[in-house]
């Protein structure tokens, strides 16, 4: 809540395609008064809003003003998966020696947010596995972008019918 306080965030739903969350709180990283350059002709949505989707099955979307990043879920075994992570910035300058220290910071600052989602996430996996989980409640006002994510899954597994 000190960075991204719950009433600053909405949910987006693409059925059977994607689901996420958008802010309107983004703040863009500034180091000693230097900040990347933004992508051109942005609305004036973009200047503090971002959004974070996942592409159903295994691809998740960081979108800002200035970078986007881009994670691909290997999923190893029922215990393992590996995050391939990537940040793209809104400018070739960006990659410049001036902006080093920036994308330092800013792949940190990312380290820190994606490292705390890891036993968060465990700690769910786990409660799934206990004798006494029901199969949890889905709240209508925040979960919509997991129900979808469950029906893609399920509409995975559905038959289909024989076109012979």
């Amino acid at each position: 809540n000190s960075y991204s306080r719950l009433e600053d965030h909405y949910n987006i739903e693409g059925p059977k395609k994607f689901a996420g969350q958008g802010s309107t709180m983004y703040r863009q990283l500034n180091v000693a008064g230097k900040t990347f350059p933004s992508f051109e002709q942005l609305g004036q949505k973009w200047k503090k809003g971002a959004e974070y989707l996942a592409v159903f099955p295994n691809v998740l979307l960081g979108v800002h003003l200035d970078h986007i990043f881009a994670i691909i879920l290997e999923p190893i075994s029922t215990d393992l998966t590996i995050e391939h992570i990537e940040i793209y910035y809104s400018s070739q300058k960006s990659l410049r020696r001036p902006y080093s220290l920036l994308r330092r910071r800013n792949k940190e600052q990312w380290e820190i947010v994606f490292l705390e989602d890891i036993p968060v996430v465990e700690g769910m996996q786990k409660g799934r596995l206990g004798k006494n989980f029901d199969g949890g409640k889905f709240s209508p006002v925040m979960d919509g972008p997991t129900h979808l994510f469950h029906d893609w899954v399920a509409g995975c597994f559905r038959p289909t019918k024989d076109k012979n």
